[in-house]
């Protein structure tokens, strides 16, 4: 099953130029790491760009920047439990049984490996994220 991983552009390090591992950790609340199933929202809104706008205008940034992967990546002993979000989405999945702290090791071992293939939403759709060239545009659109 693929999944995706809304990311805000607040977690990006200017200095490493890349996003930190808090973009990718156990929630506060102890509900796990919060992804969405693609098939499912394929089926309702039909487009992630869509989806982030109407369900998670504050996890992600304008545009929306979002890592697709596929659920068989994970690490053994993980779980992925259905709940709905608080915004309603019924696709929404918590990822959980990865202990606090091993979770930012992993997210961090597939940036490390090149697998972290992030994309962005533009007026056309999802399409790669460019970086830094989309970074530095998102950081002149702040600073208006």
């Amino acid at each position: 099953m693929e999944l995706i991983l809304y990311i805000h552009i607040k977690h990006w390090d200017h200095t490493r130029k890349y996003f930190r591992s808090e973009a990718f950790e156990n929630s506060g609340d102890g509900s796990g790491v919060s992804v969405v199933d693609h098939s499912c929202l394929k089926k309702g809104s039909g487009c992630v760009c869509s989806h982030a706008r109407e369900y998670y205008p504050t996890v992600s940034s304008e545009p929306p920047i979002f890592w697709p992967f596929e659920e068989s990546i994970l690490p053994i002993g993980y779980r992925l439990e259905e709940e709905r979000s608080d915004t309603g989405d019924i696709c929404h999945r918590n990822i959980k049984g990865i202990k606090d702290g091993k979770e930012k090791k992993f997210f961090k071992s597939i940036r490390s490996d090149g697998k972290l293939d992030l994309k962005i939403c533009d007026s056309d759709g999802p399409r790669p994220l460019r970086i830094p060239e989309d970074i530095a545009i998102w950081r002149e659109l702040e600073a208006q």
